[in-house]
């Protein structure tokens, strides 16, 4: 009863004017009642200036904990209005807090929507006024799906679940992005061959891959360059460095081909109508789940006012980091974040780090000093203790940048027409693979084939 009397009062409430958010008390059952007008609950905080509240909030509180609930004005038959409840997200808990804190968190949960909208918005624009190059770490994509899908396969008993899943992902990513230019880059088995020469214990605390794995490497790498994406195995080196090389010789490509060396133009490394390029708004998105790669948000830095490079994470449902956001995130400049892993350590890469130096003296000491060399350089202003630990460290200090930091600076540049997606390669050799891993239906809905299926 108590609900149905509280809906009856909102929505007569609903139909006085408001100019400002407005709040009311109700006092129901030791509890109180807060309701306020916005204008759009999916994340548009402001009052309203017409007469009717589009939605209806609740914050009932009681033993020190304030539950949200939201509310609707729907009218889904236009000529009979009706108040209809509906539990947008259902109930979010603040705990511990006041109502007045509870008021300003629901606020400022609206803001944080309303900022995820515009981010959004952001990107639509992107899509619009960019050139975009995407370079997508293939490997970082295939464990994804490979150890996150469900296991799935036809009548012939034929694994399919890492090539669906590799081929949404790659739909879901062209859906986004709208890419002009296109690379995969895929690890092999000798990839961190180097490294582990470097520091034996790199790596070693992950599980040794199945060999079901390579093969699937194998027939999703040959699936992409079949359909006309530029595709890359990295032998010698991990994909991330081969990325880091390629983020180098694209931006060296763009701004800096009059000090390239001559036979660059010769071999046909670089276009000579750049001119065209540099007129162009230009961005680089990486999409990888290895954190190891927002060091290359460093480029921002020198970049000129139309190029931006940002990271895609899949893992964390394909969110988008720039310069601006790591810095917000992290407190430290991109070209920090190599110096932060050497001293506050990678437990995924198997790196300790510094010993007694975590996370919080990592970045304290970068805020100070700004970079490792720089501690090093007036290590005689650092506590005792600290100066201790960086005079016995040296050697792992020199030996874990070995290890962490990319290795950027190529001095080369690239033909950009070699890696915009051509046309499918062998039709004949495509359509075994379509028809052996039941691919049809799949890529009829998907946009990441020049030819139509």
């Amino acid at each position: 009863m108590n609900k149905l009397f509280l809906a009856i009062i909102c929505y007569l409430k609903s139909i006085i004017i408001w100019s400002s958010i407005h709040i009311n008390v109700y006092p129901v059952n030791c509890k109180f009642i807060y309701y306020f007008n916005t204008k759009n609950i999916k994340g548009k905080y402001y009052p309203l200036k017409h007469n009717f509240v589009k939605n209806i909030c609740f914050i009932s509180n009681c033993n020190n904990k304030s539950y949200v609930q939201l509310w609707k004005n729907s009218y889904p038959n236009k000529k009979k209005k009706q108040y209809k409840k509906n539990i947008f997200s259902n109930y979010i808990l603040f705990k511990n807090i006041t109502l007045e804190n509870g008021i300003q968190r629901l606020a400022k949960a609206f803001a944080r929507k309303k900022k995820n909208e515009e981010h959004l918005e952001n990107e639509k624009n992107l899509k619009k006024n960019f050139e975009t190059f995407l370079i997508i770490d293939g490997s970082s994509l295939l464990f994804k799906n490979y150890f996150g899908m469900p296991f799935l396969k036809n009548e012939n008993d034929i694994n399919l679940s890492t090539i669906y899943g590799f081929t949404q992902s790659l739909n879901k990513i062209y859906k986004l992005f709208s890419p002009s230019y296109i690379a995969i880059v895929f690890d092999s088995k000798t990839s961190n061959k180097e490294k582990r020469e470097i520091y034996a214990q790199y790596k070693t605390l992950r599980k040794k891959n199945p060999e079901e794995l390579y093969d699937q490497l194998k027939l999703v790498s040959e699936f992409c360059d079949i359909i006309g994406i530029k595709t890359i195995i990295s032998e010698n080196v991990e994909s991330d460095n081969y990325i880091a090389s390629l983020v180098d010789q694209i931006y060296n490509t763009i701004y800096t081909n009059n000090e390239l060396a001559p036979n660059h133009y010769e071999t046909g490394l670089i276009s000579l109508n750049n001119d065209e390029i540099k007129e162009n708004n230009f961005r680089i998105v990486i999409v990888s789940s290895d954190k190891d790669l927002l060091q290359l948000l460093e480029y921002n830095d020198n970049a000129h006012n139309n190029i931006d490079i940002s990271v895609c994470q899949p893992n964390r449902k394909y969110r988008i980091v720039n310069a601006h956001t790591f810095i917000q995130e992290h407190n430290i400049y991109p070209n920090q974040y190599s110096d932060y892993l050497i001293l506050a350590g990678d437990k995924t890469d198997g790196i300790s780090g510094i010993p007694n130096i975590g996370d919080k003296t990592s970045k304290y000491l970068l805020k100070e000093y700004y970079s490792i060399d720089n501690i090093l350089k007036n290590i005689h202003n650092l506590p005792p203790k600290l100066q201790t630990i960086f005079i016995n460290n040296i050697e792992n200090i020199n030996m874990f940048r070995k290890l962490i930091k990319l290795k950027c600076e190529t001095n080369q540049s690239i033909n950009l027409s070699e890696y915009k997606q051509v046309n499918i390669k062998n039709f004949e050799l495509f359509q075994n693979i379509v028809d052996k891993y039941s691919l049809h239906k799949l890529l009829k809905k998907t946009v990441i084939l020049n030819h139509p299926m």
